[in-house]
């Protein structure tokens, strides 16, 4: 089958595979500080033979390239030999490889680093108790893409192309991604397409079920926010004497939602979502600031822009109405994240006949468009996505009825580790499928 030898190296190293979560789920850190992941990462790379190279701030990058097509060029040489062709040189030669790795594709896999500063609760025995944890599974991404990395190192007459596979920091906070781009990582050699892989919690899908994102728009774009109103202190007693920045700040936090319900209602959906106040420290203290921060996120540029535009006018206008000023901050976030209409198809395509070895009990393969409604997550993936033809999956990590009921980003969210097998597999064959047919 053609797919055989990838789940065949995938069952030698599926304890591997576990191992590698493990360590990096009971070692959960954030943002672009991942110390010991990188560490990890870059180790056990290095131990299969591959080259890991740093970049950005806390990047890491390994390029695998096949050599099916070398064969190619060893039959010709050896057929021309016993042909007597004595106008066979290095410079027909250097043509043939040309002409063949012409046709070789340049895909990038992705996988996400960083955990969230969250205080985990679950009974793991491996869980993570230094305040932060691994409750949106890159812990499993990255085992994934790990195990993908040694099941193509050690198999590289199997397949044509080369695999950049890309190890990324800060995606929570939407900001890796930008970073790795900004450093070159998408520079030199012509990147042809990209793809990566979100496991998914309590859902209602069995485990290793495979959701391919719709063509066009799938993920909406976000940008964090943060408003300083700024007043002036007094006395509770006498506020007469300095400016109560609390009043500007809630008119603001009430006409915000506004945005949503009136002004980019028929724009293709739009959510903002205030998550912090702050204002003052003490009851009887006029304070002399305060700070709202929060999240929007659209479905197309067009309102993303509204949205920006109508935020600053909404904190300019309404602190000044009370003798106030405000800032507006915005300080991360991404653009919609889109998807190749073919590599949708292509993908689909490729494991559906990779799934079918499983046997009875393979997962399924299905597309987004069964479900009647879409998420407001994003995710900083969409960076890749404007630069070069994309496509984003998701995996079901665990059904809702068992132990997996808990969603991303809870802190007693646990993900099915027989989902790593699965999304080894599906790494390995994105890469090497969509290179075979784009």
């Amino acid at each position: 089958m053609e797919y055989d030898w990838i789940l065949n190296e995938a069952k030698k190293i599926e304890e591997k595979i576990v191992s590698h979560r493990r360590y990096l789920h009971q070692n959960a850190e954030v943002g672009f500080s991942l110390e010991k992941t990188k560490a990890y990462v870059v180790g056990e790379l290095e131990k299969i033979g591959c080259e890991a190279k740093l970049l950005g701030k806390c990047g890491v990058v390994c390029e695998i390239e096949g050599q099916k097509s070398e064969k190619y060029v060893d039959s010709y040489l050896s057929l021309s030999a016993s042909t007597n062709l004595d106008d066979i040189n290095d410079t027909k030669v250097t043509q043939i490889c040309k002409k063949i790795s012409k046709n070789e594709k340049i895909v990038i896999l992705r996988a996400d680093m960083d955990a969230l500063p969250i205080q985990e609760s679950t009974d793991l025995e491996f869980k993570s108790t230094n305040g932060n944890m691994h409750a949106c599974g890159h812990d499993m991404h990255t085992a994934m893409l790990l195990g993908c990395a040694e099941i193509l190192a050690k198999s590289k007459e199997k397949f044509d192309g080369k695999m950049k596979l890309i190890f990324q920091g800060a995606e929570e906070t939407l900001e890796g991604a930008k970073d790795m781009i900004e450093n070159g990582v998408l520079s030199g050699e012509s990147v042809d397409f990209g793809a990566m892989i979100h496991v998914l919690a309590g859902t209602n899908l069995d485990t290793g079920t495979v959701i391919f994102a719709n063509p066009g728009v799938s993920a909406p774009s976000s940008d964090y926010f943060k408003i300083t109103v700024n007043g002036k202190n007094a006395h509770g007693g006498m506020p007469e004497k300095g400016i109560d920045p609390s009043i500007p700040a809630c008119h603001i936090v009430l006409a915000l939602e506004s945005l949503i319900s009136h002004e980019t209602a028929n724009q293709g959906g739009a959510l903002l979502t205030v998550g912090e106040m702050h204002v003052g420290n003490a009851p009887n203290v006029i304070a002399d600031k305060a700070i709202i921060k929060g999240t929007m996120r659209a479905y197309n540029e067009k309102a993303r822009a509204l949205l920006k535009k109508r935020l600053r006018e909404i904190c300019e206008y309404y602190s000044l109405a009370h003798n106030a000023t405000a800032t507006v901050e915005f300080t991360s976030g991404c653009p919609t994240l889109v998807n190749d209409s073919e590599l949708i198809d292509l993908g689909t395509e490729e494991l559906e006949k990779a799934y079918s070895l499983f046997g009875k009990n393979a997962p399924n393969v299905i597309n987004a468009s069964e479900f009647g409604s879409r998420s407001f997550a994003s995710e900083d993936f969409a960076y890749f996505s404007h630069k070069i033809p994309t496509v984003m999956l998701g995996i079901s990590a665990g059904t809702a009825n068992g132990r997996c009921s808990f969603p991303l980003h809870h802190p007693k969210v646990v993900f099915d580790e027989k989902t790593l097998i699965y999304g080894t597999v599906a790494y390995c064959v994105l890469g090497v499928g969509l290179n075979k047919n784009r």
